[in-house]
């Protein structure tokens, strides 16, 4: 899964002179340091500073996981019904060339079969297709504790929420610190400059159009312990540059565009903001726990009204016995039409829907889970390409089997 060649490395370039990365990264390198060296100057000191890599150390050359994921999915409007089975395979390896040197790679094969029964000729319509992409292809370089630099495609839902972007892979360069002030707390702090593209790592830029970019920069902390897990991050992104087929595409998902000629629309708002994520665990006894997720971003090119998304999420589960846990949850989100990208966000967050989803799941041991979810959404202002959905979905997935 290549750069793209040289148009590539020119975009990733072109990419870190806005973002102003070296001030940015000041800061968060401040604030992660400030914390780390509270109470305890010497031992921080020990944690933080940079040692020979180890050649001699043991290290387990190749590592990873895989996953198989089998779903159906129906989803009815008042003029259209959508209904098929969607089958994935995902794989995760981690090869270490030295202690210090990482070699990541994600790939992901995924292909749905269906059909679409539309009300205006009532006829049905084929819908299959099969997609490869790439979550994570990167050079990872180690140092510090636990804090990497990181080269190549990078998936950027380990750093922002499904609100922003889903889990994609942008070809990027970023740098990740972490940091530990005591036993049970963790401060970390992360800057990217990155290039957005589709699943099959293209631009969709013509020739005309400059290459676009997508830059953030974040700090985060929480609290780990046996009983409680706690982390929240607050991070601010801005796109750039962004082709008329993401704009005209986004427009048809809820985006505010104005057309352009009779096949292209550009965005009517810049997008650029902050983005903020918070969630959490509590262990009540050891059968039982609650855990919950709440997101929320804001562009802050967008007026009013037009800007804003969030979402909420509460479980629970319970297990039954050694071998099946449950877990129901509940959760609810509105995004507002000009918060998020539509082309890079969530097929289930898309921009101008308020709505809410609520199901079960059942593992069994760390072997399978089976889920079922239902919910509702409907567009926020009237929109010809956005009508009021009903959904349903079963899923049966295997956990993540290592090797």
């Amino acid at each position: 899964m290549a750069f793209q060649g040289h148009r590539s490395f020119t975009a990733i370039q072109a990419a870190i002179r806005p973002l102003r990365v070296s001030k940015i990264l000041l800061l968060a390198l401040s604030l992660t340091a400030t914390t780390a060296s509270a109470d305890g100057l010497n031992s921080s000191k020990q944690r933080l500073q940079i040692s020979p890599p180890n050649d001699s150390s043991p290290v387990k050359n190749l590592e990873g996981s895989w996953k198989l994921t089998l779903s159906a999915h129906d989803t009815r409007d008042d003029l259209n019904q959508t209904s098929g089975v969607v089958y994935s395979g995902d794989l995760n390896l981690r090869y270490h060339l030295t202690p210090w040197l990482l070699l990541n790679g994600a790939p992901s094969l995924k292909g749905k079969s269906g059909h679409v029964q539309t009300e205006s000729d009532a006829s049905l319509t084929g819908a299959e297709s099969a997609t490869f992409q790439v979550r994570n292809a990167s050079a990872d370089f180690m140092f510090l504790q636990n804090s990497r630099l990181q080269l190549g495609i990078a998936n950027q839902g380990e750093v922002h929420t499904p609100l922003l972007i889903s889990e994609k892979g942008f070809p990027a360069i970023r740098l990740q610190l972490r940091a530990q002030e005591e036993e049970f707390v963790q401060w970390s702090s992360f800057a990217q400059a990155a290039v957005p593209t589709s699943s099959s790592l293209t631009t969709n830029s013509r020739e005309f159009e400059p290459t676009p970019s997508f830059n953030s920069v974040g700090v985060g902390g929480g609290v780990l312990s046996s009983q409680v897990e706690w982390r929240s991050q607050l991070a601010a992104f801005e796109y750039k540059n962004l082709p008329t087929t993401v704009s005209s595409a986004s427009g048809l998902l809820g985006n505010s565009v104005q057309i352009t000629n009779s096949t292209d629309s550009q965005f009517v708002y810049a997008c650029r903001g902050i983005e903020a994520q918070s969630k959490g665990m509590a262990r009540l006894n050891h059968r039982w726990q609650l855990n919950f997720e709440l997101s929320a971003l804001q562009n802050t090119s967008a007026p009013k009204g037009l800007n804003t998304g969030v979402f909420g999420q509460l479980a629970t589960s319970y297990q039954l016995n050694s071998r099946f846990t449950l877990k129901p949850f509940v959760e609810s989100f509105r995004i507002e039409p000009d918060a998020s990208v539509a082309y890079y966000s969530s097929n289930q967050l898309q921009p101008n829907t308020v709505g809410y989803r609520g199901g079960i799941s059942a593992r069994y041991q760390n072997i399978f889970s089976i889920a079922g979810s239902g919910g509702e959404r409907a567009p926020i202002f009237l929109s010809p390409s956005q009508l009021r959905e009903r959904f349903i979905d079963i899923t049966l997935e295997t956990l993540d089997a290592k090797f």
